[in-house]
């Protein structure tokens, strides 16, 4: 059986992977704080190595991993801006630590990074050539985190650039479940700026562009990939189709500065290289995030 060591699979998206990864037959390995547990993380599908990154250095040298998939970040944007130090030492250092690991043990690596590194693009979509300028620290982050993998890494490399990722099993935080749990509970729905137009990509979607990763890996030396659909959504629209499904008002509040304004991604370079095409949209998701989401919060 094979064996793979992933970061943050207690979260949102590391949930859905390893999932899909036991599924697949593989033995999963895990490091993972257990800060934010999605709710759908199950203990039977893995093995719990650790709860703290630092410790990857004391694994044991007998084990031997196919891969290392790192999802352990800090991912809340607001989060970030007034916790610097956590997150260059979680988002930065951490990815270092991984690095090192994987160096020494001659490990391939997928690293999650996000559509944040490139802040506000000049033009749309966005492919992987474009400039680099992050708008938040959250960004500035993983950007930082990818030049380490890329000027140091001496081992087959992926970096994923996820869109704006949803589905089940989110934290009731982010945009989708809060829209539809403001709705139902409050009947009221706060939209910061509004005019925004994000590309959201579903997590089946980007799991699966994680195993399309693991069978290319292979052939890859280093490359940076865009996962998300191509097509974009105003989150002022977004707000009115969950209205549109529970009712209630939408109140616009100021954009922050922090958030991008716009972002498509241009997917060419996966599906011509992971040979991954995204499958489904939020338009119709929708339905069955408002039922999930109109349940809990």
């Amino acid at each position: 059986m094979n064996k793979i060591l992933v970061t943050g699979a207690a979260g949102f998206i590391g949930s859905h992977l390893v999932k899909t990864l036991y599924e697949s037959g593989y033995e999963i390995d895990i490091i993972d704080s257990f800060e934010n547990v999605s709710p759908l993380f199950k203990e039977d599908y893995v093995n719990i190595i650790s709860k703290d990154i630092k410790d990857i250095d004391k694994i044991n040298t007998s084990c031997k991993y196919e891969l290392i998939i790192h999802l352990a970040a800090k991912s809340t944007i607001l989060w970030c801006e007034g916790n610097l130090e956590n997150c260059i030492q979680d988002n930065i250092i951490g990815t270092y630590r991984v690095l090192k690991f994987a160096l020494k043990k001659e490990i391939p690596i997928i690293f999650a990074s996000s559509r944040d590194v490139y802040g506000e693009p000049l033009s749309l979509p966005v492919n992987e050539r474009a400039p680099t300028n992050p708008i938040n620290l959250y960004g500035m982050s993983k950007l930082y985190a990818e030049k380490i993998l890329e000027y140091k890494s001496s081992v087959p490399t992926i970096v994923l650039r996820l869109s704006n990722v949803y589905g089940i099993g989110d934290r009731i935080d982010r945009a989708i479940p809060r829209f539809i749990i403001g709705a139902k509970k409050y009947n009221k729905i706060i939209v910061y700026g509004g005019e925004q137009v994000l590309d959201y990509v579903s997590v089946e979607d980007v799991v699966n562009a994680f195993i399309k990763s693991i069978k290319q890996i292979s052939n890859i030396k280093y490359e940076v990939f865009n996962i998300g659909t191509g097509i974009g959504i105003t989150i002022a629209k977004l707000a009115e189709m969950v209205t549109e499904r529970l009712g209630g008002k939408i109140e616009f509040l100021p954009y922050r500065k922090v958030d991008a304004k716009k972002y498509i991604a241009d997917i060419g370079k996966a599906k011509e290289i992971l040979k991954w095409i995204p499958s489904r949209n939020i338009s119709n998701d929708l339905d069955n995030l408002v039922d999930y989401y109109s349940n809990i919060g």
